[in-house]
Parts: C-alpha cells; sequence; structure tokens
C-alpha cells in the first residue's frame, strides 16, 4: 500500500477533496476513439447489443517501460459510434519490472505513478498500480478550475488445472470545480462550486482451464460511485457464458447477464434491473465466417420509451478473401443501460441529479475491409448506418449554465460513420497510427446531436532513436460540435486542435528522466460549452526501475 500513501500525501499538497478517474480528459482535450461505449457479455458489459472484437485501451499505461504504440492523443472523451480499427493483439504484457514516476508541472500540477507486481509465473500474477495527477490551478479563476486525479488497482490471477481465477479490486477520487460560469457575474467561491466523486470496484471472474470442447465461465462485479452532495449508484452485474464446439466448423455459445442497480439522490430512489439471454451460433469453414442469433431480455425501468419486453436479433459476417484482405459486415441491435457511473466519467460536469433512461439501438448495419500490406502495415475503411431509440445528448442547464443535464431524442436518432484508418509498426523502433473518422446525426426531437462531434482526426507517432532516448508525437483533430446557450440559442463550438509531444531517456538501467509537453499550440477551445481547456502544459521528472 505504499502506492496508496504517496497518493494521499501527493493530494493533500493540492486541494484534499480531489481525486479519481481524471477530468484531465476534458481539460487536456483527451480523446479516444471506439466503436461506443459497450462491453462485451463475457465481461460484465453495460449493454446487451454485440460488438466487433476491440483491443483494450483502457489499460494502465506502463510509461517507463516505453511503447511507441502506448502514446494517447489527448483530447476530450467521447465515444462515438463506430467500428474500431482492429489491431493485432500483443498478448499479456511481459512486466520485467516495477517502477515509480515522479513529475511537477505547470498550473501546479504534481505527477505520480508507481507499479509493482510480481515476476512473471505460470501459475499466477498479482500486481498494484497507483497514480495521481493534479492541476492546483486551471484555465478559469486560478483554483476554481483546478482539477485532480487519483487511483489505486489491484489485480491477481490464478492459473489452475481446472479453473483460472482473475480479480481487481480499485479505487479512485476526482475532483473539479463546476467552472463554466458567467465571469461577468459575480465570482463563486471555489467551495461552492467543487464536486468530488469516488467510485470504488471489485470485480471476479472465473473460467474452466481447458478449452477444447467446452467453455463455461462466471463472473460478478460490483461498482459504488458517489459524489460530493447525495448522488449515489450502486452496480451489480452477475454474467455467465458457455459454448460448446460441435465439431470443426459448427460452434454454439449461449451469453446470460443480468444487471441490478440502484440510483438515488435527496429526492428519490430508484431500482432498474435488466435481465439478457443471448445465444448465439457460428459457422466457420475455410475462409468465412457466419455468427447469427438472438438477444432475448427484460427489463423493469418504466421512464422513458423502451419496451420492458424485447428481442433483439444479430449477424456478422467476415470472409477472407486472401490473406491480405478481409472483408466484414454485420447487422446488430440491443439494449443499452445508462447508468450514473458512465455518464459522469464521459461528462463529469453533470447536474447531481442525474435524468437515468435507457436507450436502445434498433439497428446497426456495418460494413468494412482491412488489408494488411505486409507484417507491419495495414490499412481499413468502412461504415456504419444506424438507429437508436431514446439516445442521450449533454445541454447546458438554462437556470445555471456552469451545470450539464442529460436529455434524450425521443424517437429514433439515425447515425452514419464513415472512417478510414492506417497502422505502421517496424518492431519497437517506430510506429505511426492514423484514423479519421466522420459521424452524421439525423435526431427526431431535437433540434442537433448536442455536443457530439462531426468529424474527428487522430494520429500519434512514435521513434526509438537509440536504446536510451525515444521520442513520442500525437495530432488530433476534434469539430463540428453544436451546444445549446443558456438562451436557448444554438452554438458551433470552434475546433479543437492538439499536439502532443514527449520524450523518454534512459539515464541507466535503473533511473530515467522524461518530459512532455501536451497542447503546444494552446488552443483552449471547450469541448463541452463554456468549459475552455488548458493551454500548453509541461512535466518532467524522473523515473526508477527495480
Amino acid at each position: 500500500m505504499i502506492g496508496f500513501a504517496n497518493i494521499a500525501n501527493a493530494q493533500s499538497d493540492t486541494d484534499e477533496s480531489l481525486g479519481d478517474e481524471s477530468v484531465e480528459v476534458l481539460q487536456d482535450s483527451q480523446f479516444e476513439i471506439v466503436k461506443e461505449r459497450v462491453n462485451s457479455l463475457e465481461k460484465a458489459s453495460r449493454r446487451f447489443d454485440k460488438i466487433p472484437p476491440q483491443p483494450d485501451l483502457t489499460s494502465e499505461k506502463k510509461t517507463f517501460e516505453y511503447d511507441v504504440q502506448d502514446f494517447e492523443i489527448d483530447f476530450p472523451e467521447y465515444n462515438p459510434r463506430i467500428r474500431m480499427l482492429k489491431i493485432k493483439n500483443e498478448g499479456v504484457p511481459n512486466y520485467t519490472s516495477n517502477y515509480l514516476r515522479l513529475g511537477f508541472g505547470n498550473y501546479t500540477s504534481p505527477y505520480f505513478e508507481g507499479f509493482l507486481a510480481n515476476q512473471a509465473s505460470k501459475e499466477y500474477n498479482w500486481g498494484v498500480h497507483a497514480n495521481h495527477r493534479s492541476f492546483v490551478q486551471g484555465p478559469v479563476d486560478g483554483k476554481n478550475s483546478g482539477e485532480s486525479s487519483s487511483d489505486i488497482a489491484l489485480f491477481g490471477q490464478y492459473f489452475g488445472k481446472v479453473v483460472n481465477v482473475d480479480a481487481k479490486l480499485n479505487y479512485g477520487r476526482n475532483g473539479l470545480y463546476y467552472y463554466g460560469y458567467d465571469a461577468e457575474q459575480e465570482i463563486p467561491s471555489a467551495d461552492s462550486i467543487k464536486q468530488v466523486y469516488n467510485r470504488f470496484g471489485a470485480q471476479v471472474r472465473l473460467e474452466n482451464a481447458e478449452q477444447e470442447k467446452f467453455v463455461y465461465g462466471v463472473g460478478l462485479s460490483y461498482d459504488l460511485v458517489s459524489d460530493k452532495f447525495t448522488s449515489k449508484e450502486n452496480n451489480l452485474v452477475v454474467d455467465l457464458n458457455g459454448g460448446y464446439l460441435i465439431d470443426d466448423k459448427w460452434r454454439f455459445d449461449i451469453f446470460g447477464q443480468m444487471i441490478m442497480s440502484n440510483y438515488s439522490n435527496e429526492f428519490y430512489d430508484r431500482d432498474r434491473t435488466a435481465v439478457n439471454v443471448k445465444p448465439v451460433l457460428t459457422y466457420s469453414p475455410d475462409r468465412w465466417t457466419l455468427d447469427i442469433g438472438l438477444s432475448f431480455f427484460s427489463q423493469n425501468d418504466t421512464i422513458g420509451p423502451i419496451s420492458q419486453l424485447a428481442i433483439y436479433p444479430f449477424a456478422n459476417f467476415e470472409y477472407k478473401l486472401n490473406e491480405k484482405v478481409t472483408l466484414s459486415t454485420g447487422f446488430n441491435s440491443g439494449l443499452n443501460v445508462n447508468t450514473y457511473a458512465e455518464l459522469t466519467k464521459e461528462n463529469p460536469f453533470l447536474s447531481t441529479m442525474a435524468n437515468l433512461q435507457n436507450s436502445s439501438t434498433m439497428f446497426d448495419i456495418h460494413a468494412s475491409a482491412v488489408m494488411k500490406v505486409n507484417s507491419y502495415m495495414e490499412f481499413e475503411g468502412g461504415v456504419s448506418v444506424s438507429g437508436i431509440d431514446n439516445q442521450y445528448f449533454f445541454v447546458n442547464d438554462s437556470l445555471d449554465r456552469s451545470r450539464m443535464n442529460v436529455v434524450y431524442d425521443n424517437g429514433t436518432t439515425q447515425q452514419m460513420n464513415v472512417f478510414v484508418a492506417t497502422r505502421f509498426k517496424k518492431a519497437d523502433l517506430y510506429s505511426l497510427a492514423f484514423r479519421f473518422d466522420y459521424n452524421s446525426y439525423k435526431t427526431k426531437n431535437l433540434e442537433e446531436a448536442w455536443h457530439r462531434p462531426a468529424y474527428t482526426l487522430a494520429s500519434d507517432f512514435g521513434f526509438k532513436v537509440n536504446d536510451q532516448l525515444r521520442l513520442g508525437a500525437a495530432f488530433g483533430v476534434l469539430g463540428g460540435i453544436k451546444a445549446l446557450d443558456e438562451n436557448g440559442e444554438i452554438e458551433d463550438l470552434k475546433t479543437i486542435l492538439n499536439l502532443d509531444l514527449k520524450a523518454d531517456y534512459s539515464i541507466n538501467e535503473k533511473w530515467g528522466a522524461f518530459v512532455e509537453i501536451d497542447n503546444i499550440i494552446g488552443q483552449k477551445n471547450p469541448y463541452f460549452l463554456y468549459y475552455p481547456t488548458r493551454g500548453v502544459q509541461f512535466l518532467g521528472g524522473v523515473s526508477y526501475s527495480f
């Protein structure tokens, strides 16, 4: 628990009430592209619709063990409904050392990160990861726009002859200020606009070790989120899965999941439950694969237009044209369970009384092509068209513009995405990744798709100069965002441009130094209306591996 003590000490130097899953994604303008805010059923998802395999973009960054493909593009976190670029699974990372990183930057921003784990073992793995990053000052009225993020996670894995066990325990605390107020009015005190989120999570999953013909698994997860005021949500998820390989071409799987959620504040207390059963039949001859199935589920949420009983079909087809080109298409649908935990991660400036309703993906038709030029270069392009009932958006409150509300398009929101992407990686010497997305929305009852970008560009580059020095750069663009101002007028937000640079230098086998310059362009254009982001940010520090 040494890492936790360091977090607490670092946090007390800035703001004793700040911490967790950083709002830095907003002020640093961090942008991460995923198909949608969805997890697979097998991993205790909050959504039931089937999605294509995706790389894990949420794992903790092992920054001391610098990997050029681990560089992130800092834009506000937003999850457009798009199909993710498929990247070859690199497998479980082999941690060769534990590390500590200490740094300090402008805006009075201390930084700490630590990782401790056992040596690689065939029987078990365990570890702890902790980090802290805070900004005492921000872009508006100094401390009135500061923020802080602290978290600690303990994980363990056991690989037995009969069953494998995977477990994780995590706690996070993040704070921010509602600094989107009118600066021409009386400036509020920092304490009156402070918000703090505490998040606790625990997960455990068991699955059979021998998975030749029959596969089974069971998972249990619990998470709790509470804010500084009276909002609190408990989520318990139980998921089961089983699969049987009929022969070398046919396979049958079945997934089951129950989500039990309770959200409360000073005015009301709501219980929400959703149950899903999804059988899947897979046919996979030599060059193509077809998945078909149905999702049967029920939910007891009577707020909103979503049916309490429904059946959602899905089908996905993939064809390997040759060794270099793969084509895929599919039709998906399913229930989207929107929780307070997820919505406050996406937009932490929400009002303390959240309007929680479920959404429903009525159809999601996608098609894409992947071309692997060689072992280190690939291209992908695709298009998807979807219709979502009761889709959610964010707007500023008309009485207090610094608070944001969740609003729903009470009808079917039509969405289209077109993307092109490429990835190039030559061993650990250098890498280049690029992706451009164009998104269009046609709402049913709302004027616009509030706070949803029309286009995004994300690119990053990493280069190993020598065994001691590694360089990285990232550039991104995000634009076409429309917002509703406090007077009810439509406002077009300016395009966000972002350029980051970083360097890691190994002094010897134990010690290293690093420098990062974020938002070098110095642009402060907001992602959420009335919330400008920080300008140029410098961070420098040292690292120690043991």
